[in-house]
């Protein structure tokens, strides 16, 4: 029957539309001829996915052409023009689902369904596979998603929260099918997922999770149990980890980002770290000196201040000097008299630990943690003989 159909085509590409119109007349009475269409339709469709890879591409424009193709609301259809000669399936057409799209965060772009009347799953995975027909339910919608999620003007909360309730069991459900269109899709959304900015981090950018993002759930934890309060951490946690990819600490975010990665946790060592090394212009030296004291590794660790440290203003015997030019005096029991003349910028323990809330027994501590030099008491006296006179 299709060798004829093809042959017909080809000879006059006037007979599909005659054919149509048989066919709408047909089903329109219904009865034995609108079943002898249905059964018709069914074995062209069926011979079309069987040999699909062995018809030329005459053949194939011809079944795309022919009006067999079932919408949704039970009409023939033509998926290419009369006289194609190129296999290329009109792709506003989109398979059907039961997919239930009312909590979609996007629109679809509009288009016209397909409903096959045979059931078999094997054709609907021949429009899938061979035709490259969407499915118009969940999955295109994860696609769109995908694609959107992080960018600037998107509702990138909304997104998230679609991704979190339906990507995990799409997948899974993909994942499960027999249908190789399925597992196809599976692997496309997989992709897109490694390449989508789905994190929201503390510095308000969206990025990709396995780009080195990290969770500070642990870190608030740690940071709540040292007496800071809720609501200090989250201007705390943006200027201690400055511009680095650690997720948000929202806490409805984070439930909803637990939902579609498993993020590392982020080392509770960072905090002291990042006490030293982080640039933002906003994390004080008050916060930075309870940060490094209440978190003091076991053992000495040799890690660059930031920048952003060299130009601090630092109470010395001398007056007042930068942090980059200031040095420690190990045992300052010396007169206030004697080391602002001999070592005019020592940091002045007392103003020191008045003005950030540090103890004098932990300035040494805290200073060798700034890589603020130490004076030694000998080379204290040293400097004290050399300049005995104006002493």
């Amino acid at each position: 029957m299709f060798d004829v159909l093809h042959e017909a085509r080809l000879r006059d590409p006037t007979i599909i539309q005659r054919i149509a119109q048989n066919f709408e007349s047909g089903l329109g009475r219904g009865g034995a001829q609108a079943t002898a269409i249905e059964r018709a339709t069914i074995l062209l469709l069926n011979h079309a996915r069987r040999h699909w890879a062995d018809l030329s591409p005459a053949e194939q424009a011809t079944i795309l052409a022919l009006p067999i193709h079932r919408k949704s609301d039970g009409a023939l259809v033509s998926l290419a023009e009369a006289s194609a000669d190129v296999p290329t399936a009109d792709q506003t057409y989109r398979l059907q689902s039961e997919d239930d799209l009312c909590d979609a965060p996007i629109d679809l772009l509009e288009c016209k369904l397909l409903q096959p009347s045979d059931p078999d799953p094997a054709l609907a995975s021949f429009y899938r596979k061979q035709l490259g027909l969407e499915v118009h339910g969940r999955i295109p919608v994860l696609k769109v998603v995908l694609g959107q999620i992080g960018s600037e003007n998107a509702d990138n909360e909304t997104l998230l929260e679609y991704m979190a309730k339906h990507f995990a069991d799409t997948v899974q459900q993909l994942l499960r099918s027999t249908d190789e269109a399925d597992h196809d899709d599976a692997e496309e959304l997989g992709r897109l997922m490694a390449s989508a900015r789905t994190v929201p981090c503390l510095d308000g950018r969206w990025r990709i999770a396995e780009k080195g993002c990290t969770d500070c759930s642990g870190v608030i934890r740690l940071l709540k149990s040292q007496g800071w309060k809720q609501g200090q951490l989250p201007d705390l946690l943006v200027a201690l980890f400055y511009r680095q990819p650690v997720a948000t600490a929202n806490p409805r975010l984070q439930k909803l980002v637990g939902q579609l990665h498993e993020l590392p946790d982020l080392p509770a060592s960072q905090v002291y770290e990042m006490a030293i090394t982080s640039e933002s212009p906003e994390l004080s030296l008050t916060t930075r000196c309870k940060l490094l004291l209440d978190n003091l590794p076991t053992s000495p660790t040799d890690i660059t201040r930031a920048s952003v440290l060299d130009t601090i203003p630092i109470p010395t015997y001398g007056g007042t000097n930068v942090l980059s030019a200031c040095v420690c005096i190990t045992d300052p029991s010396l007169g206030f008299g004697v080391l602002k003349h001999v070592i005019p910028n020592s940091v002045d323990s007392r103003a020191f630990g008045e003005q950030h809330a540090v103890k004098p027994t932990d300035l040494p501590k805290l200073m060798l943690a700034l890589s603020i030099p130490s004076i030694q008491s000998d080379d204290v006296q040293d400097r004290i003989t050399e300049d005995f006179a104006g002493v």
